[in-house]
């Protein structure tokens, strides 16, 4: 009876513990890759969409520069996305593991 008690007051803390610190961060931790890879797309497929709307034009030509600079924005922040979301994704598994031995009793 007492180890029972012991993990119910043990997944109560954390769980108050968890929503209180550290859902905010993760939230955050959430939201910054997926907005770089969707930033990182977004300039990939910008010179795209102008050469539709606008056609090869003088303007296309004018700005090679401008449009290289988007692809290569758009590639880092595209990589940048993927990588984020890869140390993300291993961060929350490990905090999750942790979190289960602490319930466990195994750590604490």
């Amino acid at each position: 009876f007492n180890n029972v008690t012991k993990v119910v007051f043990a997944a109560v803390g954390l769980g108050m513990f968890n929503l209180i610190f550290v859902l905010g961060p993760f939230i955050v931790g959430l939201v910054i890759p997926v907005t770089l890879f969707v930033t990182g797309v977004f300039l990939l497929i910008s010179p795209i969409i102008l050469l539709i709307q606008d056609g090869f034009t003088l303007i296309y030509v004018k700005e090679i520069f401008l449009i290289l600079g988007y692809i290569g924005v758009g590639l880092i922040f595209l990589l940048g996305g993927i990588k984020g979301w890869h140390y993300f994704y291993k961060i929350v598994l490990r905090y999750l593991k942790f979190n289960l031995d602490i319930v466990r009793g195994r750590k604490g």
